[in-house]
């Protein structure tokens, strides 16, 4: 799996585990709904700030998500 397929499954699996919309994540995330569509979908990267504030407000475990992250560019 790629970095950028590893981060749009863990966007798309976290928001959908909160049980809330890619408005309200936009939202947290201080983006538009479109941005976050194409974040989720793989059309565009996402900023460090976005990075930062999705793993404030998803609540995915920061080490867990680093490692598997790293594990992603080692298998590329």
């Amino acid at each position: 799996m790629k970095p950028q397929e590893y981060l749009m499954n863990e966007m798309f699996d976290k928001r959908c585990a909160l049980g809330i919309s890619q408005e309200e994540m936009a939202g947290k995330l201080e983006i538009s709904a479109r941005q976050y569509s194409n974040l989720e979908t793989g059309k565009s990267l996402c900023s460090m700030k976005t990075l930062v504030l999705f793993l404030e407000h998803s609540g995915v475990n920061k080490d867990e998500f680093i490692s598997g992250l790293v594990e992603t560019f080692k298998s590329e």
